[in-house]
């Protein structure tokens, strides 16, 4: 229908434009999902009551974890009495549900989806340049510039490593365009790297060498090259460890600032660093989840607790200059309980699930999103180890959009392949 043709064209026009905008202007995060849910609204409307059984058993399942999620934040907003405003965050969520059986049946241009990521994380570090960020700040991107740099570090590392496996993607093209296509793309990863690496954000860190591999294995089985990758990799892992030990950057400042820390706290009992002052707000998350395991101690009573505890020299006064605990997993556990901590795991679980059962697929379409999938579930999961990144903006809603693209087009691929 031509309406459609319309439709998609419009939509595919503002994937590119998006992801010009994604990093650079704050205000524009929110546009691409704005304009989502107000078509899933228009789509529900329009089908009426002959919705139901339309949606396939993987489609409920996704969309009904989401539910799940944003449910357990309205039982801990009841029992705790805490204040709306607390359901912004988890709101989104629910909205996404809707948003995922929309997109499923939305059929939009692969092309569209990955030169979305790749503009973004390439216009990423041409902003952080450009803004002249002060690179001095413990070997990191300034918080003059950059509000949240661990979270902007975090996000960018995310785009780089989706926009590789798009290579995945690439490789099925024509000539000329496999080529075109794999450049653009690995700039894309190479620019979510090194913002990176400028951020400062240790956690991410972790997760490169395992990630890397990850995509890497699978582009290789495209080519039947496994072998060459473990050659690969020792060689990588032989580099790195040479950059970091010889040569003057900011990820050897911060590497050096992580062992300072360690020996701060395990052997001068000094807990005012960066990983001191997170081992103390740690042990403060399992204790107030041990008040109260079923549901927690609820988000509003927090502070309370944390001056309470001050005030009898239980724990470091500087734990008051934060308002979250730097561990998405404890975080649930502290303020929703072990239902909030389900809820957590369940969802990412089932998206986890539903990307690696497609990883063995010969279409490279799907194999690509499928990988780029799991990277991203992968990377947030390892984030949440040191930072609670679903409580601002600019970390919820990327996760979300990135889920909600792949989750529906592959729905979309099944659709139209079952039809």
């Amino acid at each position: 229908m031509p309406a459609q043709r319309v439709l998609s064209f419009a939509f595919q026009a503002l994937l590119l434009l998006y992801g010009a905008v994604f990093f650079t202007f704050d205000r524009m995060l929110n546009l691409l999902p704005l304009v989502l849910l107000l078509a899933s609204f228009v789509f529900i409307a329009k089908q009426g009551k002959s919705i139901r059984g339309q949606f396939s058993r993987e489609e409920l399942w996704i969309s009904g974890t989401l539910v799940f999620y944003f449910l357990s934040f309205l039982l801990g907003f009841v029992v705790h009495s805490e204040q709306v405003s607390l359901l912004e965050e988890p709101v989104k969520f629910l909205f996404f549900s809707l948003i995922i059986l929309f997109l499923s049946r939305m059929p939009f241009r692969i092309e569209y989806f990955w030169g979305m990521v790749a503009i973004a994380s390439i216009s990423n570090l041409v902003y952080a340049l450009w803004s002249g960020g002060n690179y001095n700040f413990e070997g990191r991107l300034s918080t003059d510039v950059f509000e949240h740099p661990l979270y902007y570090g975090n996000v960018s590392l995310l785009f780089g490593f989706v926009s590789l496996a798009g290579t995945i993607w690439a490789q099925g093209l024509q000539a000329k365009a496999k080529w075109g296509w794999s450049i653009f793309l690995l700039l894309g990863f190479l620019a979510g790297v090194m913002i990176s690496i400028l951020s400062g954000s240790r956690g991410g860190w972790v997760a490169i060498p395992f990630t890397l591999f990850f995509v890497l294995f699978h582009f290789a089985k495209i080519y039947q090259k496994q072998a060459l990758l473990y050659w690969g990799a020792a060689a990588f892992v032989i580099l790195i460890t040479l950059f970091v030990l010889f040569f003057d950057t900011p990820f050897q400042h911060r590497v050096l600032l992580t062992i300072q820390s360690l020996q701060s706290y395990f052997l001068e009992d000094d807990p005012n660093t960066s990983l001191g002052l997170r081992f103390e707000m740690w042990q403060l998350g399992w204790r107030l989840f041990l008040e109260n395991p079923l549901l927690g101690f609820g988000e509003v009573n927090y502070l309370p607790e944390l001056q309470r505890l001050i005030r009898e020299a239980a724990i470091t006064p500087e734990l008051i200059h934060y308002e979250h605990l730097h561990n998405q997993y404890l975080q649930a556990l502290a303020f929703h309980g072990v239902v909030g901590f389900i809820a957590l795991v369940v969802m990412m679980w089932a998206f986890l699930r539903f990307f690696s059962k497609r990883l063995v697929s010969c279409n490279l379409e799907v194999k690509s999103l499928a990988v780029a999938g799991a990277v991203s579930v992968f990377l947030y999961l390892d984030f949440f180890l040191s930072i609670t990144m679903f409580h601002l903006n600019q970390s919820t809603m990327p996760f979300l959009i990135l889920m909600a693209l792949m989750t529906g087009k592959l729905l979309s691929i099944n659709r139209m392949a079952a039809s």
